[in-house]
């Protein structure tokens, strides 16, 4: 009687150390799962102004943020104007990194940029925002088509 409930009790604790591992595997799948699920969502482009050019950056996903920081990390010729909102007026030129605050869904942040003659076609830009309860930080790195020079392709 005494070698069944020893069995009994071995197989409850072998049940018990699987289920736990199984418990805590889940876990982290699931948060995984769920912090990809709220990851920032954003359509970005650089808009021709026909005099000037701007970064445009809308978030389309559900969630809100309460801050955002674009850097221009590849792409030369491509740099933030000093005279704006977001970019700090004794940074040293070229200027790479840009704020913004708080997004709701479908809002768009902007920034004015220089373009010089001589650029590249694309520009990587990384994304670094921040959900609203400031332990969640996301960074994504995506890449815009920089504007045709018209005069470059005329000469």
């Amino acid at each position: 009687m005494a070698v069944a409930a020893l069995i009994t009790s071995i197989v409850a604790v072998l049940v018990a150390g699987t289920s736990a591992a199984f418990t805590f595997w889940n876990a982290r799948v699931n948060a995984a799962r769920w912090r990809k699920d709220r990851t920032p969502r954003f359509d970005a482009d650089i808009e021709d102004r026909r005099s000037w050019y701007r970064l445009r950056l809308k978030l389309t996903s559900a969630e809100s943020v309460s801050s955002v920081t674009v850097t221009l990390m590849e792409g030369h010729g491509v740099s933030f104007t000093t005279s704006q909102k977001g970019v700090d007026p004794m940074s040293t030129l070229p200027v790479r990194t840009a704020t913004h605050g708080a997004l709701q869904t479908g809002e768009v942040a902007t920034w004015r940029v220089d373009l010089d003659e001589d650029r590249a076609n694309k520009v990587t830009v990384r994304i670094a925002s921040q959900g609203t309860n400031r332990r969640d930080r996301w960074t994504q790195l995506v890449e815009l088509d920089v504007p045709v020079n018209v005069l470059k392709t005329v000469l």
